[in-house]
């Protein structure tokens, strides 16, 4: 059996002790309602108590009157022969039934509510289950293999509502990081110059930027796999690492209203990284998005299936050595926007829907080249660019 890990046992911490406060506020709850009801009996038990002596005292009043009576010298006696008749009628004794002996339902009445037990508000610890139903891409025809990502069902997960910052060294992994709602200034892991860490098989719903990595101090050798995003804004953001490996992401990002949200974002001082089958679905920006990357190259995306509707679906400023390998896009943009100093991209073994295949946008860049590949429009700009067997069906 693993050890848990660092993050797993503040987590059963936190739970054990809102477990703890939920069970003592059920104590003084119930306490509250066994002082309630014995108030209550108290109040209707010497209601009919005091009823019990006042007809106790009528009662011995009427005798004494009768006993009076009978003896001829006054009171009753005076009026012997009209009160025998009506004696009996008033003293049937249906007085006691006013000391009513249905007084006793005060004791059944208050229903034993006190068990109960109002139910504890920690269902958040139940993964929203319908984050399991979202259909698979339906561009599975693509030439690369699908996301294989989460094996595990959300009810093997250690389950996360506030960010966690890592340290180098740190391992998560099986975990669900979910909010209630959408708060746009929420994260889910952050880390900023932590170098051997490891992320698997983790999902996220509900967060607006999912996992940060960097900027910081240079960083290297990070290893996330099978990481799934829904419902949230930005899947991946990194900036300032080397030698690192990227498996199995898979992306479905909304719209962040006002703001061009990027389903995976590269930033500056990035080296030697390499991404296996990613998926990357909608945004109000690009859906992969290389900025500012003054001296990063040697990127690698192998298996990359796109789609959105807002942007292009790729932006490449400043990098240099990118190859993008098995690729499939739609989009209702160019596929590639080229800015400023990108040198060296390949593009390549592809499958694209898109106006055209290629936009450049500032710049002179060099050693741009496609190969091996059909585009569903135009080629777009053709200056300074390689197209090596390409298939345009118009």
């Amino acid at each position: 059996m693993r050890e848990p890990t660092r993050f797993e046992t503040m987590n059963k911490k936190r739970q054990d002790k809102r477990k703890r406060f939920w069970k003592r506020v059920q104590i003084l709850i119930a306490l509250g309602m066994v002082v309630f009801v014995g108030y209550y009996i108290f109040v209707f038990a010497t209601a009919d108590a005091h009823r019990r002596s006042h007809n106790s005292t009528y009662t011995s009043n009427w005798s004494s009157y009768k006993s009076k009576g009978n003896g001829g010298g006054h009171g009753w006696g005076h009026y012997k022969n009209t009160t025998t008749t009506t004696e009996a009628p008033t003293t049937t004794t249906t007085l006691p039934p006013t000391t009513d002996t249905t007084s006793p339902p005060p004791t059944t009445e208050p229903p034993t509510t006190t068990t109960e037990t109002p139910p504890p508000v920690t269902t958040t610890t139940s993964p929203p289950p319908t984050t399991t139903t979202l259909p698979p891409p339906t561009t599975t025809s693509t030439t690369a293999p699908p996301p294989t990502t989460t094996t595990t069902e959300p009810g093997d997960r250690s389950v996360y509502t506030l960010a966690i910052n890592l340290d180098s060294g740190d391992t998560i992994e099986h975990a669900l990081f979910t909010r209630d709602y959408l708060d746009t200034s929420s994260y889910g892991i952050t880390g900023y110059g932590v170098s051997n860490i490891t992320l698997s098989d983790i999902w996220f719903t509900n967060i607006a930027r999912c996992i940060k990595l960097g900027s910081g101090p240079q960083a290297t050798n990070a290893l996330l796999e099978d990481i799934r995003v829904r419902d949230s804004y930005v899947g991946l953001f990194v900036a300032n690492y080397s030698n690192s490996t990227f498996r199995n992401l898979d992306f479905e990002v909304l719209d962040w209203p006002g703001a061009k949200n990027h389903a995976l974002y590269l930033e500056r001082g990035n080296h030697n990284l390499k991404f296996y089958n990613t998926r990357l679905y909608g945004s109000q920006g690009q859906a992969l998005h290389l900025y500012n990357g003054t001296g990063s190259d040697n990127i690698l995306f192998d298996g990359l299936d796109i789609s959105l509707t807002s942007s292009n679906p790729v932006v490449i400023d400043e990098y240099s050595w990118v190859t993008m390998r098995n690729v499939v896009s739609h989009s209702n943009h160019a596929f590639l926007s080229i800015y400023d100093t990108a040198s060296n991209i390949l593009v390549e073994n592809f499958e694209i829907w898109a106006p055209s295949l290629v936009d450049i946008r500032s710049g002179s860049p060099k050693g741009i080249v496609f190969r091996n590949g059909i585009i569903h429009g135009s080629l777009g700009d053709t200056a300074g660019i390689t197209f090596e067997n390409v298939t345009v069906v118009p």
